[in-house]
């Protein structure tokens, strides 16, 4: 069970970077080819949700979601928020321009990534 950052090293992944951290460097460290990637949460209090998402609207939609679904949502005692998928068999996305696009959605641009909606 993935239930520290250890225990998810202990599985394989490795290059552990903070938010902040990949848009201070510009991604300049993420691997260029697909792969996953997980986001976690390592804080040990509950979140806080928020009624309206800052994350971009693109293609005019809203990208909230109501708070109740992300309290249903939301697993306590795990440090995993999201795995993600950059790359397969029908599309060439890297883990680079999968983790911008996550970083500029969040950031309120105007980018598809419904995915990091919840995040």
């Amino acid at each position: 069970m993935w239930n520290n950052a250890e225990s998810i090293r202990t599985a394989g992944f490795s290059g552990f970077v903070s938010i902040r951290d990949l848009r201070l460097d510009k991604l300049r460290n993420v691997l260029n080819e697909m792969g996953v990637y997980l986001v976690l949460r390592l804080a040990s209090e509950a979140p806080i949700f928020l009624d309206r998402s800052p994350a971009g609207h693109f293609k005019g939609k809203d990208p909230s979601v109501p708070v109740e679904k992300l309290l249903r949502m939301w697993v306590p005692g795990t440090p995993v928020v999201y795995i993600g998928r950059a790359g397969g068999p029908t599309e060439d996305t890297t883990l680079r321009t999968r983790l911008g696009k996550y970083l500029a959605f969040g950031a309120g641009r105007r980018v598809g990534h419904r995915g990091g909606r919840v995040i």
